[in-house]
C-alpha cells in the first residue's frame, strides 16, 4: 500500500471485513452486555491472593 501496489478500495475493503465479522459477532455473543464486576473482583482477588501466598 505505501508503494501504491495496493489499491486503496482494496485495503479499505480488507478492513471493513474483520469490522463486520466483530459486528455480527457481537449480535450472537452468549456473553452479557455488562461483566459481573463483583465475580470478577473475587476471582481476581482470590488469585492474586494464591500467587502471593505461593499456591498453585
Amino acid at each position: 500500500m505505501k508503494r501504491g501496489e495496493v489499491p486503496w478500495a482494496e485495503v479499505e475493503a480488507r478492513m471493513a471485513r474483520p469490522a463486520a465479522e466483530c459486528e455480527r459477532a457481537l449480535s450472537r455473543t452468549p456473553l452479557p452486555a455488562a461483566p459481573d464486576r463483583r465475580r470478577v473482583e473475587d476471582f481476581l482477588v482470590r488469585a492474586r491472593r494464591a500467587s502471593a501466598l505461593g499456591a498453585r
